[in-house]
Order: C-alpha cells, then sequence, then structure tokens
C-alpha cells in the first residue's frame, strides 16, 4: 500500500490559472483540492515548480489544463482525476473546515482519496 498524506489546500473556483497560482504564492497544505479546467496560462511550468518546491505532493481536481498537466508530469507531481460529482461533494463537506486529505493505493490496485476533518471522514474512489 501506498499512502501519500497532508493537510489539504482549497481552490474553490473553476478554471484557476497558473498566473493566478504563482501571483497568490502558496503557503497552504500537501495537498490541492481544485476544480475544473485547473492550471491554465503561460506560467505552468512555473506555478507547477513553485508548488514542488513548497512541498505540495498531489494535486486533486475534475479537470487540469493540459500544459499544467505536461508541466506536472515533467516534474512529477501527480495530478489525481476525480468526477464532478465527487469534487463537489468534497468542497460541500470538508472546504470550510480544517482538513487532512490522503492518496491511497492499495495493493490490490484500487485506489481513493481519503479526507478527514476531526470525526469525520469520506473516500472517493479514482
Amino acid at each position: 500500500m501506498e499512502k501519500i498524506n497532508g493537510s489539504a489546500a482549497f481552490y474553490d473556483k473553476s478554471a484557476v490559472t497558473a498566473d493566478e497560482i504563482v501571483a497568490r504564492g502558496y503557503t497552504g497544505g500537501k495537498i490541492i483540492i481544485g476544480r475544473d479546467d485547473f492550471g491554465g496560462g503561460e506560467k505552468a511550468d512555473e506555478a507547477v515548480k513553485m508548488l514542488k518546491s513548497n512541498g505540495v505532493l498531489r494535486v486533486v481536481v475534475s479537470g487540469a489544463n493540459a500544459a499544467f498537466r505536461e508541466a506536472a508530469d515533467k516534474e512529477q507531481l501527480a495530478i489525481v482525476q476525480l468526477d464532478k460529482k465527487s469534487i463537489e461533494d468534497i468542497f460541500r463537506t470538508f472546504a470550510d473546515k480544517d482538513s487532512e486529505a490522503a492518496v491511497i493505493t492499495n495493493d490490490d490496485g484500487t485506489r481513493k482519496v481519503k479526507l478527514i476533518s476531526g470525526s469525520l471522514s469520506k473516500s472517493y474512489q479514482f
């Protein structure tokens, strides 16, 4: 079993651009939770490098921009894609709470994203 975990940082907006990521700087969690079309724009490489250098381990989104995905592949920053319904549930349930996230790959090959806040815990298969 492989488990990558850390604090969750929520980007609660569709189409967050790489320029916005760079301009915002990054002091958030180790696992980013975002929506669709994440990371578009001219600064995809710069955004991914900044996230990696700040300790981001995974990006969990309903969709990533192609340039951002390519830059993430080069820098070995894994992007996990969940369906929109799961992402909506994550935001509705966890975005306003201090949350931990984990990306888990079981020995049988099944994979899930798990979010935890206090006694509340939910898992999302991918």
